[in-house]
């Protein structure tokens, strides 16, 4: 068994593709296109193994995975629908894009009903609503993997979830404000984008703990959910800030950055501390305007990446790396990465 793992693991190296391409090719499975099968069979050859003649028999066809994205303006998804591209173009996939209401549990619901027969697996930011939970079900039922990124659906069969661990994020933020803002009492409120996203409400639970933990001079306010659209968020903070006169912090657990900002840009009382989520344009801009002091990033590239193989592989969770939560990461203006452009 050792020397299959390091048999995929090196061949998918020198061959430039996934472990789980390797594995489809070696066993002699459909959905493996012409030229990816010459380069996994040179890279075979390269490095002294027996070429699959089975391999060389496969007609090509490049295997469906349908992804369900939210449309809503979110700078962070924008950026994972290119990360999924480039790795669409490493897997020879026939890959389907979905942008749809992002926050609407019947519509995410028959979305998943209506996937067809031909698909592999669906990847889709999940509501954790039970039409959602039985529509998943179904799709494992008849054979469809289904894996949820960034939002999850924890007590349906979806046989992996990619992300961070969210309720860890929202204790992150929660430690970053308690040190942000200075001994006293005064008021924090909590941004979200909808309540029915466990990534949303797991972050604001997190928060909650570690304010209540470490600083209980401080209150904790429900600003209540944006749904994501900056002309709400923006709305909704302006009356926040207006209506709060001891308001010390502000943790934005969803999207909605571009409102938020510039509700701050009118009427934010000096000193206050904020901190949110993803390095986007929007909020890169704003680490260095000073309207942010900190910004919770996953990486989109390894999400991609994670959510691709995991839904592509023989048997989802064989490998317990890639069903772990990724890496938490904190962005502040003075370690603020090179811009992309």
């Amino acid at each position: 068994m050792a020397k299959q793992k390091f048999l995929l693991e090196d061949v998918a190296q020198a061959a430039g593709v996934s472990k789980s391409t390797v594995d489809r090719v070696l066993n002699g499975r459909p959905g493996v296109r012409a030229s990816t099968l010459e380069r996994v069979n040179a890279a075979l050859e390269r490095l002294g193994y027996a070429p699959n003649a089975l391999a060389r028999r496969i007609a090509p066809a490049a295997e469906r995975v349908d992804i369900l994205l939210p449309r809503n303006e979110n700078l962070f998804f924008d950026d994972l629908v290119a990360r999924l591209r480039e790795e669409e173009a490493r897997h020879d996939l026939d890959m389907r894009m979905v942008r749809m209401e992002g926050f609407d549990a019947p519509s995410l619901a028959a979305a998943l009903n209506g996937i067809s027969e031909e698909t592999r697996a669906v990847i889709a930011v999940a509501l954790d609503a039970p039409e959602v939970r039985d529509a998943v079900d179904r799709l494992e039922a008849r054979g469809t993997r289904v894996v949820t990124l960034v939002s999850d659906v924890p007590q349906s069969r979806r046989s992996a979830y990619i992300g961070f661990d969210n309720f860890a994020a929202g204790r992150t933020a929660g430690a970053l404000m308690a040190l942000l803002v200075p001994p006293g009492a005064g008021s924090v409120a909590v941004l979200v984008g909808h309540l029915g996203l466990r990534d949303h409400l797991d972050r604001r639970s997190g928060f909650e703990q570690v304010i209540a933990e470490r600083r209980p001079d401080l209150r904790v306010l429900q600003a209540g959910a944006c749904r994501d659209l900056p002309e709400l968020a923006q709305e909704m903070v302006a009356r926040l800030l207006a209506e709060t006169p001891d308001l010390t912090g502000l943790y934005v657990a969803g999207a909605g950055n571009r409102g938020v900002v510039a509700a701050l840009a009118k009427a934010a009382p000096p000193g206050l501390a904020v901190v949110g989520h993803e390095l986007t344009a929007t909020t890169r801009a704003a680490l260095l305007a000073g309207r942010y002091q900190a910004v919770i990033v996953q990486d989109t590239r390894e999400l991609a990446r994670r959510a691709l193989d995991m839904a592509l592989s023989p048997r989802a969770g064989d490998d317990p790396m890639d069903s772990r939560p990724l890496a938490i990461q904190i962005v502040v203006k003075e370690n603020l990465p090179p811009a992309e452009f």
